[in-house]
């Protein structure tokens, strides 16, 4: 009786500390992937948001939502609500589509007339380059 309660104990011991293990592992991967890539707005693969002025890249989310416009795609993929946000973010203008706690979601043509608008107006008050950090 007592060899095997004593077995058991021992034999539950190792199953613990591998599971405490492999889970703070885990988590550790887990934060280390979290900060070492930070929130980019991704226009296309070529945009370098690093060294691009704010202008330029409110002018790519622009081509962004006019391609969407003219696309036959129902869905709207993560490049198009990040350039929905982008441009709800510098222009101020809020838009048509619902708020949500990841921001806007969709927009409509008077939207995109309003963005377009607004960045005839304020472009050269966008001279500076785009901290994508702070996005």
């Amino acid at each position: 009786m007592d060899f095997t309660r004593t077995y058991l104990n021992f034999s539950i011991i190792p199953v613990v500390l591998i599971i405490l293990i492999v889970s703070c592992q885990h988590n550790s991967e887990s934060k280390k992937t979290s900060e070492s890539q930070p929130i980019t707005l991704e226009i296309d693969e070529t945009t370098n948001l690093k060294t691009k002025l704010t202008k330029d890249v409110y002018s790519d989310a622009l081509k962004v939502l006019d391609e969407f416009k003219k696309s036959d795609l129902e869905v709207m993929s993560g490049e198009v609500l990040n350039s929905i946000n982008f441009l709800v973010m510098i222009s101020g203008y809020e838009g048509s589509g619902d708020k949500t706690h990841y921001g806007t979601m969709g927009f409509n043509n008077e939207d995109l007339k309003y963005w377009k608008e607004w960045y005839e107006k304020n472009k050269d008050s966008l001279e500076y380059e785009f901290d994508y950090k702070a996005f």
